[in-house]
């Protein structure tokens, strides 16, 4: 077959490709090259063929080529039904990420005209946790048939990560209508073995004409789906330039910015009053955690605390605040020779429970600064003593034997178990203020009150007392001590102050006749 016969047959896709290595190997005799194109066979097929050849001649100009020719369709085959399996997802038969990124670069230029939005359950891992695996994987592929049937004409749908998905919809389409419609697509519940599941989402959207490229398009879009998140959730937001304020920021350069801050001594308590219900008088502090950075000013723990539970920093933090904690309460007590003695209490996080270092530093900050035994308080969440595992009664154990009280954090909130008031000695329960929300005029006539009041029987009977937080009015303040609350904390009371001002907190109540604060 003539030469330029064979070229005819080549695709018409393929014949560039195929004439520049035929060019550009005729001037390299002795190398081996390797091309794959399509040829045109009977019936109008176009297999896919592969060359392996190398130039053959006296010189550097080749005066034939060598090599074999072999059918590699089936190959190829196999080739894009691998890549077609690997941008699918396997339980829903959407796209998956690697499709969501192949589809946002194939717009282009065009990528300013659409519309992106961005889904995600809310509390989808207690969903998963409450109903199981199988259960939960039915869930996502309804949610998946749910948005195809309401959105697969007007957008194209995605599911990019666990419980997370993405729609691109066609140009000139409302960008607030379509958060809507999508948080209602998911307000419906899923019913499975006659109880219903709600897999309610929150919903970040944003126009492309908001994004330089595919990869900013996304980070706007986790933006909004975050402020959607912060609002509490079964909500959409839309992209708006101010959301770069609330952006999580360089994680290396916050890292950096920390580990200078605790060279550079800029990490401080402040104090939030702890007071006696039964006549308002001080009982303590809890020491919180505060950052003034030199550029940026005051900055509060939720900006760095969550930070430093997942680099390992919150150890170093940890015993700062400790450390911190004991010298400015010893100074009270020998100031003010009350009792019982005024209190710290300092919160501690899982990492901190397996630091194995923790129970000697604590006993050799109580001896070096003569504190009044027990007046040293370590606050645990519930779900930091069940995340910590097995080990946690015996640490917590230790903790107790080198000089400090324990309190349970936040109980109720989360997996709570009144075993562990029995089995862990917590001398402290702590309220969480959610129980508060719907007793803003003190009534007591609700099903929490019922709660609140057998929690407080519950932990009188095993010797503890009750810390609610979160006090914002006198009416809270006095339903709690109708209930038997001991002691209380909130801005009715105090916002967090700094050492000076708590200092003359205790001063401002402190009664002479009686001594007490």
């Amino acid at each position: 077959m003539p030469h330029a016969a064979w070229i005819d047959r080549i695709h018409p896709d393929d014949r560039a490709i195929y004439r520049e290595a035929i060019a550009d190997y005729s001037g390299h005799t002795g190398i081996a090259f390797r091309i794959e194109f399509r040829v045109r066979s009977e019936g109008g097929r176009y297999p896919w063929l592969e060359v392996r050849a190398t130039m053959m001649g006296e010189s550097m100009q080749a005066e034939r080529c060598l090599g074999l020719v072999a059918d590699v369709t089936a190959r190829k085959e196999d080739d894009a039904a691998a890549s077609e399996r690997n941008t699918r997802d396997s339980l829903t038969g959407l796209g998956n990420r690697v499709a969501l990124m192949q589809a946002l670069e194939k717009l282009g230029s065009q990528l300013s005209g659409v519309t992106f939005a961005l889904l995600d359950i809310d509390r989808f891992k207690s969903v998963h946790a409450s109903i199981g695996d199988q259960a939960a994987d039915q869930v996502l592929a309804g949610l998946a048939q749910r948005l195809l049937r309401r959105f697969g004409k007007s957008a194209e749908v995605f599911r990019v990560s666990g419980d997370a998905f993405a729609l691109t919809f066609e140009p000139n389409v409302g960008a607030a209508a379509i958060g809507a419609d999508l948080v209602d697509a998911c307000a419906a519940p899923f019913q499975q073995h006659e109880r219903n599941i709600f897999a309610t989402a929150s919903v970040g959207i944003v126009s492309g004409r908001d994004a330089r490229d595919p990869l900013d398009l996304l980070k706007n879009a986790e933006l909004a789906l975050m402020q959607a998140k912060r609002q509490g959730g079964a909500c959409a937001k839309v992209y708006t330039p101010a959301l770069e304020a609330m952006a999580p920021g360089d994680a290396v350069a916050l890292e950096a910015d920390l580990r200078q801050a605790l060279k550079d001594n800029q990490l401080d308590l402040y104090y939030q009053p702890i007071v006696r219900l039964s006549d308002g008088s001080v009982a303590g502090f809890e020491g919180l955690m505060r950052w003034q950075h030199p550029q940026k000013g005051l900055i509060e723990p939720s900006k760095f605390i969550a930070h430093c539970e997942e680099t390992g920093l919150i150890v170093a933090l940890g015993k700062l605040a400790l450390d911190h904690a004991a010298h400015d309460l010893v100074q009270w007590q020998r100031f003010f020779p009350l009792e019982p003695a005024l209190f710290v209490s300092v919160n501690l996080s899982r990492r901190q429970l397996l630091d194995a270092d923790l129970a000697d530093f604590l006993k050799s900050i109580i001896v070096k600064s003569g504190l009044r035994p027990g007046s040293l308080t370590l606050e645990v969440t519930e779900s930091a003593v069940t995340a910590a595992g097995g080990d946690t009664k015996q640490v917590l154990a230790r903790l107790k034997g080198a000089g400090a009280r324990l309190a349970i954090d936040d109980f109720g909130t989360g997996v709570s178990n009144f075993n562990q008031l029995k089995e862990i000695p917590f001398d402290t329960v702590k309220l969480d203020q959610s129980f508060l929300g719907r007793h803003a005029g003190g009534a007591s006539n609700t099903d929490d009150a019922v709660i609140i009041g057998s929690i407080v029987n519950l932990a009188h009977d095993l010797g503890r007392d009750i810390v609610v937080e979160g006090v914002e009015t006198q009416a809270e303040a006095e339903w709690l001590r109708g209930l038997g609350c001991e002691y209380a904390q909130g801005f009715y009371f105090s916002a967090p102050l700094p050492r000076a001002e708590a200092l003359d907190f205790i001063a401002r109540h402190y009664r002479v006749e009686t001594g007490q604060a």
